[in-house]
């Protein structure tokens, strides 16, 4: 059999399989449990069922990111930073290439690159 492990918000955190008999052992867990399949990355468990995870409706323009979803945690170059907005000013004191990614489970995580003259 199949299952699924997801959290309180539907995020899954483990898929396997099991042979009969023993799924018992999963719902003992401290994760909620279903039975199927689905994809780590790009699903959530929503009322009881697998369905895709939202795109990200952030967008890069310019030095802005507009259409934030809020709350959010936007990383550049891997330090986070709360966003209760949906749009960020980013003023990048020196020159450089900046990884930007935007993370607001259940949407898929934006990703971008800004280059800072």
């Amino acid at each position: 059999m199949n299952y699924i492990l997801y959290d309180n918000v539907g995020r899954i955190v483990q898929t396997g399989s099991s042979p009969d008999g023993t799924a018992e052992l999963h719902q003992r867990g401290p994760h909620a449990f279903l039975e199927g399949t689905a994809d780590l990355e790009r699903d959530y468990v929503r009322a009881g069922q697998v369905v895709p995870r939202l795109a990200c409706p952030a967008e890069l323009a310019g030095k802005t990111l507009i259409g934030l979803p809020v709350p959010c945690v936007v990383y550049i170059n891997r330090a986070g930073y709360s966003c209760a907005e949906p749009v960020a000013e980013l003023d990048f004191p020196y020159p450089g290439t900046y990884r930007i990614r935007v993370e607001a489970f259940p949407h898929l995580d934006g990703e971008f690159t800004l280059e800072q003259p």
